[in-house]
């Protein structure tokens, strides 16, 4: 048997070997290709053979290459699609002043939880915020969930929001500060990010099909939080 092995391409992350079974004469060659696991998820469309039977140079290599490129071209189904598009959504830095966390490490205090929220409604009032955050759909979100929070007695924390498409009207970061959801009274605005022009209102920010928008930074003071919105 004369074999040939290599790699073609990296069609769904797949590698191949194809072997080439000579008879007596090399134009009657049968030629069977089997999947083997993947050996990287990373690369160029490249081939990369081996000849091991001198004869494959002979009559049969015009059969031989026809043979390889219509295996080549039936293993291409979908193995070069683009890549998809990034969820779309909102990425920044939340900073928080130095001694302002409530409580201590070992025993915190009114901190139930701790999220970056993003709201398509402003100006918000109690009715408004429970439905926002419970209706479907939502048009309050809530970062990283609502059973997760930010890290407690952290300097800052990175975070990557995804969104649905839209414009979002207030973004922040809010406090609950017991694990009560029956009342409006237990969520508490601690930080906001701004508007460039005014410091005083929140900043609106747009989000794109297939984007992430950068630099929404928020600033955090447990001490002075911003005017309450609700």
């Amino acid at each position: 048997m004369a074999e040939i092995r290599g790699t073609i391409g990296r069609f769904k992350r797949n590698s191949w070997k194809i072997n080439i079974q000579n008879g007596a004469n090399i134009s009657n060659a049968k030629i069977r290709c089997r999947l083997l696991p993947p050996e990287s998820s990373h690369g160029i469309l490249c081939v990369a053979f081996h000849i091991a039977n001198r004869y494959f140079l002979h009559n049969g290599m015009t059969k031989g290459i026809l043979a390889l490129c219509a295996i080549v071209w039936m293993s291409c189904d979908g193995g070069l699609s683009p890549t998809p598009a990034p969820k779309p959504g909102i990425s920044g830095t939340v900073y928080f002043a130095k001694g302002t966390w409530p409580g201590t490490p070992s025993s915190p205090d009114s901190l139930a939880n701790l999220w970056v929220f993003a709201s398509q409604v402003y100006p918000l009032d109690s009715s408004l915020v429970i439905s926002g955050l419970f209706s479907n759909p939502p048009t309050i979100f809530l970062y990283p969930s609502v059973i997760e929070n930010l890290p407690f007695y952290a300097d800052s924390v990175q975070y990557s929001f995804s969104l649905p498409v839209g414009t979002y009207k207030y973004v922040g970061v809010i406090q609950h500060i017991s694990p009560d959801y029956n009342t409006i009274r237990t969520l508490r605005v601690v930080g906001l990010a701004k508007d460039p022009a005014d410091s005083t209102s929140p900043r609106r920010v747009q989000v794109l099909d297939g984007l992430v928008t950068p630099g929404i930074d928020i600033n955090v003071d447990f001490h002075n939080p911003p005017p309450q919105p609700f």
